[in-house]
């Protein structure tokens, strides 16, 4: 049988500390578990520093950081029409270009979050 425990509450109440305990506790019990901390990447409804920009521009992007475009092209989820990458695990000179296509930013021009919500199946 597999569940899913979701812990919720104010900041500094102690979530994570719970969540790792529980964690823990589980794989001493040998009980396989996963947990996944808010701004994991891996949540596939999460897109906490996520940029999507249009391929067109990604490209553009890499090749005008001609010293970073390796490590973005490795970073990045190729769909049909955008490049997704983590702005917070981007090198610090793409930073302030990738934050214009942020889609974990509501006023993002580029996203609404029913859109974000259909992307990650929640509609």
């Amino acid at each position: 049988m597999e569940s899913l425990i979701l812990i919720e509450g104010l900041p500094g109440t102690g979530k994570t500390t719970l969540a790792k305990w529980l964690s823990d506790k589980f794989s001493s019990k040998g009980i396989d578990n996963l947990l996944l901390l808010e701004g994991d990447e891996r949540i596939p409804c999460d897109f906490y520093e996520t940029a999507g920009v249009p391929s067109a521009q990604f490209e553009k992007l890499c090749a005008g950081n001609p010293d970073v475009s390796n490590e973005l092209y490795a970073i990045s989820h190729k769909t049909e029409n955008y490049y997704y990458l983590r702005i917070d695990k981007s090198p610090k000179a793409v930073e302030p270009l990738l934050r214009l296509h942020d889609i974990g930013d509501g006023s993002n021009y580029y996203y609404s979050g029913t859109q974000r919500m259909v992307m990650c199946g929640c509609l």
